[in-house]
């Protein structure tokens, strides 16, 4: 609010001059600039309203002034200013004030003041919003977040499995509806539809009638305004809700979809890093050191790729690595950009199957390969499926037409509840209505990422795990076959 409020009082203080910059200004830019600047200026509220001034700043330094300049000076074939080359694009004080002199030309002094004041304005408005935190994110966002740990749930035993399949499950999920998770990261829209579904209560029993305790009906203190009650037909909704319970079902498939192809994707990489140190074993020339670096650089790729998909801190990426490789190879990947170190960690495994891994037959390396394009063909699926959410214009759309239908389902309620009292009962059965509808759509946005609620770390841990057992069974089964073979040798 604060941000608007500067950058309202400073688009307002440039208008005051504006039709003075104009009309004594060439035809040429005069034309230019008021189209431009008329665009830029409704642009430049609508981002400042909605706080996105973090965003605009990351992309470009140019504020949608300069960009204006920019364009008027074009389009009227006028010379931008050198810059300096000690002037960085991004930052410069000596840029800035280059960009300023863009609309300097051919206006006069009141107007270029105003320029630059409201430049300014903007550059403060724009740093504030852009160092905002992440704990000045609103309390319900941060739960919502935080929450998403705790749903990576994995199932060890037969015992989880009977406590999912008890026969009190549903009345024991009923007792803890209101501490849920989804409720609980829905409180300002549900607490909204409640406030509203009370005003209606309150409004209307003003204007209309009222019950007292006694159930004697009094006409309302306001009944002038009765033309004004707030009631709806209730057919509107008849009609459109099945067309907003398909939206939802929709919605929710998608990212259910979205959700199954990433735990199927997880559960390829596994097994292909299972084969590639199942082949190192059966194939290579039997050198402990050569097969733990393979495993290791196997298991390596699923936690690079975890931290790439769950923002694992550094220093925890870097203290699992150095369990797994030596100390070169982890200050080669903690160098990498975080989003290549898979890529990288890829390019180690061949080298090591191909170089150091001695292999008696070449098609062995050759099938071994295969593994590591596999794994190489999961990590696409991966980026592919966190980088590119459902479309937002399905999103989006749904979710206005979900909050608008449930923002006026107590309008909608109040004659069907005229049988009770004072219709007080449209207060809980829209807060409800709410609670389930806004949650199924809550349930989707959840999905939609899968990745930070896949229990990853147990994955990771389960790799290794098996890559340590299968090391561990294959020396067992050398010393094995070693014995069997002395003892037929010697029944010979």
């Amino acid at each position: 609010a604060a941000a608007a409020a500067a950058a309202a009082a400073a688009v307002a203080a440039f208008s005051t001059n504006l039709w003075h910059t104009i009309w004594y200004s060439r035809p040429t830019v005069r034309c230019c600039v008021l189209v431009r600047l008329v665009c830029e200026t409704k642009n430049l509220m609508l981002s400042t309203t909605t706080m996105t001034w973090g965003r605009m700043t990351s992309q470009s330094r140019e504020t949608p002034l300069r960009s204006a300049a920019s364009s008027c000076m074009k389009k009227a074939n006028l010379t931008r200013p050198a810059v300096p080359k000690d002037a960085t694009r991004r930052g410069s004080l000596k840029t800035r004030r280059c960009s300023r002199a863009l609309l300097s030309r051919n206006m006069p002094r009141g107007a270029r003041c105003t320029i630059d004041k409201l430049s300014h304005t903007i550059d403060e408005v724009s740093k504030n919003a852009s160092s905002k935190s992440k704990n000045d994110i609103p309390r319900y966002e941060n739960y919502s977040e935080a929450s998403r740990r705790y749903r990576r749930t994995v199932y060890t035993d037969e015992t989880d499995w009977i406590r999912h399949r008890s026969s009190s499950r549903l009345f024991d999920n009923l007792w803890t509806t209101l501490s849920s998770g989804v409720v609980r990261s829905l409180w300002l829209e549900v607490g909204t539809v409640f406030v509203i579904g009370l005003a209606v209560v309150l409004w209307n029993a003003a204007v209309l009638d009222y019950t007292d305790f006694s159930l004697v009906t009094h006409p309302g203190p306001w009944s002038f305004l009765s033309p004004f009650a707030l009631k709806l037909s209730s057919i509107p909704f008849t009609i459109s809700s099945p067309a907003l319970g398909l939206l939802l079902v929709f919605r929710t498939n998608a990212s259910y979809s979205r959700w199954l192809e990433g735990q199927r994707a997880w559960g390829r990489i596994s097994s292909y890093v299972t084969n590639t140190v199942r082949q190192s074993l059966a194939w290579g020339s039997g050198d402990s050191e050569q097969v733990h670096r393979i495993a290791g650089l196997a298991g390596s790729f699923a936690r690079c790729l975890k931290c790439q998909l769950q923002s694992t801190p550094e220093e925890e990426l870097q203290i699992e690595l150095e369990r797994l490789l030596i100390a070169e190879e982890v200050e080669l990947i903690m160098r990498t950009h975080k989003k290549k170190r898979s890529t990288c960690v890829l390019g180690l495994l061949s080298a090591a199957i191909y170089r150091q891994l001695d292999l008696d037959d070449p098609k062995c390396a050759i099938e071994m390969d295969k593994s590591v394009i596999k794994l190489n063909e999961e990590l696409e699926i991966c980026e592919r499926i966190y980088s590119s959410p459902v479309p937002l214009v399905y999103t989006r759309h749904t979710g206005r037409f979900l909050i608008l239908w449930l923002l006026f389902v107590p309008l909608a309620l109040y004659e069907p509840m005229a049988s009770s009292w004072n219709h007080v009962p449209l207060i809980p059965a829209s807060t409800l209505i709410a609670i389930f509808l806004f949650g199924v759509e809550e349930l989707s946005i959840q999905l939609e990422e899968p990745f930070s609620i896949m229990p990853l770390d147990a994955t990771c841990d389960r790799i290794d795990g098996s890559n340590a057992e299968m090391i561990s069974f294959q020396a067992q089964s050398k010393a094995l076959n070693e014995r069997l073979d002395s003892q037929k040798l010697d029944s010979e």
